[in-house]
């Protein structure tokens, strides 16, 4: 049975995250902080780490960069809009994937079969940049329900969901983006 270390500060969401994987099949242990979670690693061994980035202590990025250094894992880093400037330096740091707050369970199970599926091959890395178009940021109009999922692209070979299909993405959403330095929004060409 595969074992996941879910690793997140907000107890309710922890509680509910932890249930969903238990009732998929799976072994979970949890950690309220980065601190705890370095501690955990440190005495059992685990298939998959899935960790907020926005902790109190050691932060999501900061436990990642500890693992990669020292066991390396498959990391899914669950992140709320504010966190995309992490987001792009957690992608450098070696993070697996991206879930962004709130996903569904639909996000959540394909993003832990792909890291299972990662580790058992090696796969090639595919160019999603033909597969997605770009919205500059300043096009992008807010105040609707958008009838696509929208992406950050992070590099040429890997995009994350930042907003699913029938979300309205708010104006403050688009203003904090802009701040981080972020130009495009994207879509795929589906």
């Amino acid at each position: 049975m595969q074992r996941i270390l879910l690793v997140e500060d907000e107890e309710f969401f922890r509680d509910v995250l932890k249930n969903v994987l238990l009732r998929s099949g799976f072994t979970v242990e949890v950690a309220q902080d980065g601190n705890t979670a370095k501690y955990i690693l440190g005495i059992h061994d685990f298939d998959i780490v899935i960790s907020d980035i926005r902790m109190p202590g050691l932060s999501g990025i900061e436990l990642l960069n500890w693992i990669q250094s020292t066991k390396p894992l498959p990391v899914i880093l669950m992140t709320g809009f504010l966190e995309l400037a992490e987001t792009k330096e957690a992608h450098d740091s070696g993070a697996h994937c991206f879930l962004p707050k709130p996903f569904s369970l639909q996000d959540l199970l394909p993003a832990i079969n792909d890291c299972f599926q990662t580790k058992t091959a090696t796969q090639p890395l595919i160019d999603l940049d033909s597969k997605h178009c770009k919205i500059g940021l300043d096009d992008f109009i807010t105040g609707h329900k958008i009838p696509y999922s929208i992406y950050i692209r992070l590099s040429k070979f890997k995009y994350t969901k930042i907003a699913n299909q029938g979300e309205d993405i708010e104006f403050d959403r688009i203003k904090s983006y802009k701040s981080k330095g972020i130009q495009f929004l994207y879509l795929t060409r589906d």
